[in-house]
């Protein structure tokens, strides 16, 4: 639905047929988690009886392409991971990509369905920075030519309901439509890394969307049942930056070098690590004078986060915390890539994705994850005893650190060593 013009819309059996499998897909995955063990087997046998369906009516095993080869019919073989062997995997996501990037100069041929699932099975396929690429484009046809492309004559503030809504005529041809906001849920699943499986959540970024295509920072929030979720992560070679609540402890330290400046707030403040913070509606008068003068021309410092410490309660009756940021003298060689988290109460089992980040010069043998001063991982294994932190292991794919913990603030640092 809705291929920009003058591309060819994608075949409608298969697309049709996808929609089948995919709702089949989300059946077994809602049978497993009310425990329908019996059900969950006989749905996935059905499904795999009819993805092998699928290929046999969609894949071309000649050209390694389903369909035609176009961009949508791709994804929803690779979406479903439907191609039978890994080197048929592996040519499909590089028949697409060249497709994307080569062919059509980084800009999609899908429609609304297309859109979704070709993001979506670029990340699950580890390579989101296509995606990136993608949403940074700004010509037509593309989300940025829609805001603030060259030659766009209605710059939007939202989606439109078309790639070319400008040149069409009135009939269902809104300016203001959720039909390619999908981008939205895939941004929180590809620069944050939220995700859900059963009672688990999965939290961190993984390494192709880290420093890549001037990314180099993100943050987010969602609620959830049991409250808000929240991932923020930057890359530090010459900064560092704390969040505490009343009563716990806020320590920065310099990657290289010594603290230069300071900027600190106690009170309500807003904004993150990696967006930078602004006083709020409540704010003590003595934050920056105390912090300038515990931290300034120290490679770390710590600051009790208190009433006492910043001279008095700033505001009665008010829930406070404490945002700092400082600047260091030099810029480390090895950047630091730090990540911090909010798991609600009650997750007790939450998967913390750390990503190995090569262009860090970080790898599997050499990087060293703390969580505030304590050491988490090092020379390859897991170092226990940092509270609330349960376990860690080299993902499967060899791309990241798994750390699994419990309900609280985390907040750790990656770097190579």
């Amino acid at each position: 639905m809705g291929s920009p013009p003058p591309a060819p819309g994608a075949n409608l059996h298969l697309v049709g047929a996808f929609s089948y499998l995919r709702d089949l897909t989300l059946y077994a995955d809602l049978t497993e988690a009310v425990g329908d063990k019996l059900e969950t087997e006989n749905t996935q046998k059905r499904l795999s009886a009819m993805k092998d369906e699928f290929n046999s009516a969609f894949y071309d095993s000649n050209n390694k392409v389903y369909g035609s080869g176009l961009q949508t019919e791709n994804a929803m073989g690779l979406w479903l991971n439907c191609p039978a062997t890994q080197a048929d995997k592996d040519m499909v996501l590089q028949n697409m990509i060249k497709d994307i990037m080569v062919t059509h100069g980084v800009h999609p041929t899908t429609g609304i369905l297309g859109w979704k699932f070709m993001l979506e099975a670029l990340t699950m396929h580890g390579h989101s920075e296509i995606g990136i690429a993608l949403n940074q484009q700004d010509t037509y046809p593309s989300i940025g030519y829609m805001i603030q492309g060259m030659g766009n004559p209605e710059p939007a503030t939202t989606v439109w309901e078309l790639w070319d809504s400008p040149t069409e005529g009135p009939g269902m041809n809104s300016r203001n439509h959720i039909m390619f906001g999908s981008v939205g849920s895939w941004l929180y699943k590809a620069l944050l890394g939220f995700s859900a499986d059963g009672a688990t959540i999965g939290l961190g970024p993984e390494f192709s969307v880290v420093n890549v295509n001037n990314i180099t920072s993100a943050s987010g929030q969602t609620r959830t049942p049991f409250g808000t979720v929240e991932v923020d992560w930057f890359i530090a070679s010459s900064s560092s930056c704390a969040i505490a609540n009343e009563q716990e402890t806020a320590t920065v330290a310099c990657p290289s070098g010594v603290i230069t400046s300071v900027d600190a707030f106690y009170g309500t403040p807003t904004g993150s690590c990696s967006t930078g913070f602004k006083a709020g509606s409540c704010n003590s008068s003595n934050a920056y004078a105390d912090v300038y003068k515990a931290c300034i021309g120290k490679a770390s410092c710590s600051i009790p986060v208190s009433n006492d410490y910043f001279g008095g309660d700033p505001c009665l009756n008010t829930v406070k915390h404490f945002s700092m940021t400082v600047t260091c003298s030099t810029a480390s060689s090895n950047p630091t890539f730090s990540l911090r988290v909010t798991v609600p109460v009650g997750q007790n089992n939450t998967m913390v994705n750390i990503p190995i980040v090569p262009n860090l010069k970080q790898s599997s043998q050499n990087i060293r994850i703390t969580e505030g001063t304590t050491e988490v991982w090092s020379n390859s294994k897991y170092v226990p005893g940092t509270p609330g932190v349960y376990a860690a292991s080299l993902n499967p794919s060899g791309q990241g650190i798994t750390v699994t913990v419990g309900a609280g603030n985390y907040k750790f640092a990656a770097t190579a060593v």
